[in-house]
This record gives structure tokens, sequence and C-alpha cells, in this order.
């Protein structure tokens, strides 16, 4: 059941009429009905001069041919060629059962085309020739070539096949060896100086056998980085360029104190050393250095430099001659005025040498000798009998008489006890005031004062609140809290109330 003959048997002797030509055989062998993809089964005998071969198509239509007969000498086999003379081939599609024969021709009428091509392009002709049949076939066309490509040059080897007799139309084609390419690839320094050049072959990578190396000038230094265009596989000739990092050369600075050396440092061309603090040598003062290095150019040793050192007294006293501070200082350092004693029933003023006045507590003076300094200081007023009060509603002073008798009876009238009113005596003074005071809220606004006198605001139990020096003639003095107070300004004083 599993035979093309089956399928056929049952197109024709065994099958009905109205089946015929409907079988053909299924993908698992067995008969089965055809269709367009699948073609019924055909028989196609073929006649060697009355000797017969039958072959049956397959579901494509298509059939096994037999080998070729031999022909009788003299004569060639032509071909099988059906009942209308058409010649089949293996590639014949049968769609009908039908018988073939062979024929046979006389060689010596029988002439073959023979073709020789080049391999690329692959239709590019080099000759052409008819051959009789049974001729032997010679190539008498120009050498065949074969143009290179960047990565092959290519040799004539031959022909695809051996050319030998005639005996039917046939192509020939070239084939060539081929040999891949070499290129020369240089190498440059970044000054175009050659560093080598090498041959190397079609898709190798570039590579140079050297390290390049550029000299270091006083402020650079280089380093090889790569190549300029970047190495790549080889496909032509080419040139690179080496390229370098940069960076600056540095060089030593070495510092010494005599014959120690005190600090190294690798610092950058036209870059500044950073000094060493705290040098010192017993007995001297460090003046400086003997060499600049604020731009190195090369390696230094910088030494340090001194004078012997001046040791200065200063000893601060009081007028009567009494020790607030006795130390000593370098020669042309500075020194810094000290807090000044309190001293009952006074008040500071400034610090002296002999009757040149040199600064308060805090201000800095300059020492360049031995020096003595003495605080000095203002009585406190010990009388009342010209003073002022003046409310938050004041404007202006009252400085006639009227305002101090008012002042007298508001004293006399006062609920203080007898040791507080005695204190208070002895800080009001008895002069008319110089200075105007207007108060504002929990501000004192003060004019018109005497630049360069002290100024002091007192609570009625004469403790001083605030003190200072006049720096300009209008100037505020801030209250923390309401109340009466008493505001010296040199040796005028005037009483305020703030509401």
């Amino acid at each position: 059941m599993k035979s093309d003959m089956t399928a056929w048997k049952l197109n024709t002797l065994d099958g009905s009429e109205e089946n015929s030509g409907v079988w053909t055989r299924g993908a698992d062998g067995y008969p089965t009905f055809a269709n367009e993809d699948s073609l019924a089964i055909r028989k196609v005998v073929f006649d060697d001069d009355g000797t017969t071969s039958n072959r049956y198509t397959n579901y494509k239509g298509l059939v096994t041919f037999p080998e070729n007969p031999e022909p009788a000498e003299g004569y060639i086999f032509s071909g099988w060629y059906n009942g209308d003379g058409i010649k089949v081939k293996p590639t014949t599609v049968f769609t009908a059962d039908q018988t073939v024969k062979a024929i046979y021709t006389d060689a010596s009428d029988i002439f073959w085309t023979i073709t020789f091509y080049n391999a690329v392009p692959a239709d590019t002709v080099l000759e052409s020739k008819s051959y009789q049949h049974g001729s032997i076939v010679n190539y008498g066309g120009v050498a065949p070539t074969l143009a290179p490509t960047a990565k092959y040059t290519y040799t004539f080897k031959g022909w695809d096949v051996e050319p030998t007799n005639a005996v039917e139309d046939f192509d020939y084609h070239a084939v060539y060896d081929s040999t891949v390419r070499s290129y020369a690839i240089t190498f440059n320094n970044y000054d175009d100086s050659k560093i080598e050049s090498a041959i190397f072959e079609y898709g190798k990578m570039a590579s140079c056998s050297k390290v390049p190396t550029r000299a270091a000038t006083a402020e650079w230094k280089y380093s090889h980085k790569g190549w300029r265009p970047a190495l790549d596989y080889v496909t032509e000739a080419a040139t690179y360029t080496a390229i370098y990092d940069s960076s600056k050369v540095e060089y030593k600075v070495t510092f010494m104190n005599g014959t120690s050396v005190i600090d190294t440092q690798s610092v950058a061309y036209g870059e500044a050393a950073v000094a060493p603090t705290n040098v010192t040598r017993e007995g001297y003062k460090f003046v400086g250095w003997n060499t600049s290095f604020a731009k190195v150019t090369e390696a230094l040793t910088v030494k340090a430099l001194f004078e012997e050192l001046i040791i200065r007294t200063v000893n601060v006293v009081d007028v009567d001659g009494d020790k607030i501070v006795n130390t000593t200082v370098e020669d042309g350092e500075k020194y810094t005025l000290p807090e000044a004693p309190k001293k009952e029933g006074y008040t500071f003023d400034a610090y002296y040498e002999g009757s040149k006045k040199i600064g308060v507590a805090g201000d800095e003076i300059s020492v360049t000798a031995n020096i003595t300094i003495i605080a000095k200081y203002i009585e406190n007023p010990k009388s009342s009998s010209s003073q002022q009060e003046i409310t938050s509603s004041s404007s202006t002073p009252r400085n006639d008489k009227s305002s101090s008798s008012s002042f007298a009876k508001s004293s006399s009238s006062s609920k203080v006890n007898s040791s507080s009113s005695e204190k208070i005596e002895a800080i009001i003074a008895t002069a008319i005031p110089q200075f105007s005071v207007l108060v504002n809220d929990r501000s004192l606004q003060i004019s018109a004062a005497r630049i360069g006198a002290t100024y002091a605001l007192f609570d009625m139990q004469g403790k001083v609140l605030l003190q200072g020096r006049v720096q300009s003639a209008d100037f505020e003095i801030p209250v923390a809290r309401s109340g009466n107070y008493l505001i010296r300004v040199g040796n005028n004083v005037q009483r305020i109330a703030v509401k």
C-alpha cells in the first residue's frame, strides 16, 4: 500500500472512472486524495530503443530519471523526448502518464558552446567558443586577473573544473588564490620625528614596539597617554602620532634653622611653598627667610634669619606708684592696656606715660623701650546744690536758677535714708550743666558734650552703671529700667528720671 505504484493503480486500472487521477501519497505513505499542493501519481515509461524502464512521479510531479544510456560509437545521447518532440529533464513536472524516448545524434554534427567566466563579477565573459563534440577544450583568452581589495591580492589558480573534451555546452569559472595584504604603519612622536615604522597584515591591530618618551622641561613632565588617531585594526597605510599627559614638575624646598632641617616640601613649578610656623632660636627673634619661595622654579634651600632678641619691661602703676601689672614684651611688639582697678570715689580717666595720654583699657600700644604706664582717675563730685531733675517728657535741660531751687526742694522732700542721701550728695557736682540730656523711652540722648571728656551713669546709691569716654558731641546711653539716675560728663552732673 505504501508505494507510488499503488497510488497510480488507484488512478488507472483499479480505480473507478470518477476517481481516476485523484490519488496521491500522504505523509504516512498511504494513498490519499490529491490537491493543488500534492499532485496525483503518474507513470513515466523511459524507452531506449525498445528497452523500457517504468518510473512513477512523486506528489510534486517529479520523476527520478534513469542513468543516461551508452550511445553507439559515433553517436551521442541527446536526451529523453516526449511524443511532442520536447526534451524532458529531471525538473519536468509530469501531469499525465506518458512515454519518453532516448534520442541519439551523429557526433560529427554536434558542436558545443564552451564559455569561460571570470570570478568577479561572475557574469564577466573571458572567452566563448564553439567546439565539435569530443574535441579538446583549451582556453585561449587573456590571462585572467582579479583586482585586489583592501584585504587581499589575487593570483589566478585555474578553473573551477579542469577543461576536457567538449561533450555538452559548458561554463568554466576562474578561481584564484588570495593573499592577505600588508601595510606600512608609521609611529611618530609629538614633534613628527619618527619613532618606528612596521609592516602589519590587514586586520591586525597596529602596535608600536617602543614606548614613546618626551623630555621634561623645567615646568612640565610628560607621560605617554596614547596615539592620535586612536590605534585601530589595519585596513590601509597609516601614521599615528604620540600624545602625552602633562603634569607640573615638583621641586624640593628645604627650610633650615641653622644646621637643622625644619621642614621639606615638594612644590609644583610656579607654586609657593608654605613657610613653617613657630620658628625659634633661643635669645633671638625670627625676622624672615633668606630667599623668596613665593614662586618655586627650582630646588631651594631656605634659611631662617634672626636678630638678637630685645626684651622690654612694661610697668603699669596707679598715681601712688602702686603696681597694677609688671610684665615683659619683645621690642616692637604690641601690648594691650589692662582693666584699671576700681578706686572708691573716683572714676578711671585713662593711662598715661608721664603727661602723655596713651589710651584706655583694651587699647594696644607698641612697645619699643622700657615703659612705666600710670593709671589716672577723676574724683567723683561731692555736692548736689546745682543739679536738675529731667523727666522723660523733657526736651532740653533747665540751666536757670529756678530749676536749681526746684531741684533743691525736690531733694529736701525725697524719702531716702540718711546714708543713701549722703552718698548721692557726694556724686552730684556743683557746676551748672554744660551738656544737654533728652530722655527718649529707655535711651538718654546726650548732646553738646565735650569730646574727650569722661562720662558715667550712676544709680541713686552712687553705683557706677556705665562709664566711658566721649567720642562724639552727640551720643546715646541705654538705660535698663525706669527710675532716677545721675549722669556725669566731665565735671558736670545732671539728675534724670526715666519713666
